[in-house]
C-alpha cells in the first residue's frame, strides 16, 4: 500500500540520490544528532529522516501537504505511533515465523500460510485503528491513507483471505488423479 505521506502523488523514494555535499551538510549543521533524536534508535526512521531532509522539495503545494500531515502527527502522536508500531510488528512477526526450506513445496506452503495468518491479524488491528482515528485527522494525506485502509481492508476482504488460508491448509486432503503409464508408473497426474 502506498501511503503518500510525503507528497500527494508519490511515496518517498528512500533510494533517491543525496546531494553531493550531503556528508558535509550533515556534519556542518550537526544533523546527525537531529536524525538520531527523530529516529529514537529506529534505523528505518533514521534513514527516512535523512533522505527526507536532504532531498528537499521546492513546490509550495507539496510543502503545504507535508505541513498538514505534520500538524496531524503533532495533534495525534499516539495514533501515528500505533500505526507505525503495527507496521513494525508485522515485519517482526514475519521474522519470527520459523525459517523455510524452498526444497520442499509443502514446507514453503506451510511457512507462507503462517506468515499470511500473522499479517491478517495485524491488518485487522490496522483497520480498527483507522476506524477509531480517521475522524480526528484533517490532512489530505492521512485522510487518503485512512480511506484506503478502510476500503481495502473490509470485512469481506479479510473473510476471503481467511477462507483462502484455511483452504490452503488442505485439512480435507488433496484429490489427485493419475493414469497408469508404461511400466506401471503413474502418468497424467492432475
Amino acid at each position: 500500500m502506498k501511503v503518500f505521506l510525503t507528497a500527494p502523488d508519490r511515496d518517498l523514494d528512500r533510494s533517491a540520490a543525496l546531494p553531493v555535499n550531503a556528508d558535509a551538510l550533515v556534519a556542518d549543521l550537526g544533523l546527525d544528532h537531529v536524525f538520531l533524536a527523530m529516529a529514537e534508535g529506529d534505523r528505518y526512521l533514521y534513514d527516512t529522516a535523512k533522505v527526507t531532509v536532504l532531498t528537499s522539495v521546492a513546490d509550495p503545494a507539496t510543502i503545504r501537504y507535508r505541513q498538514a500531515i505534520l500538524l496531524d502527527c503533532l495533534r495525534h502522536p499516539a495514533a501515528v505511533r500505533e500505526l507505525y508500531g503495527l507496521a513494525v510488528e508485522a515485519i517482526e512477526r514475519e521474522r519470527h515465523v520459523w525459517g523455510v526450506s524452498a526444497r520442499y513445496p509443502s514446507t514453503l506452503l506451510h511457512h507462507s500460510i503462517d506468515v499470511l495468518t500473522q499479517f491478517v491479524d495485524v491488518l485487522v488491528r490496522v483497520r480498527r485503528c483507522a476506524e477509531g482515528q480517521a475522524a480526528g485527522f484533517e490532512s489530505e494525506g492521512f485522510g487518503r491513507l485512512f480511506a484506503e485502509i478502510l476500503a481495502e481492508l473490509g470485512d469481506d476482504y479479510l473473510a476471503a483471505v481467511r477462507e483462502h488460508l484455511e483452504r490452503l491448509r488442505f485439512e480435507d486432503g488433496v484429490v489427485l488423479t493419475a493414469e497408469l503409464g508404461a511400466g506401471g508408473r503413474g502418468a497424467g497426474f492432475v
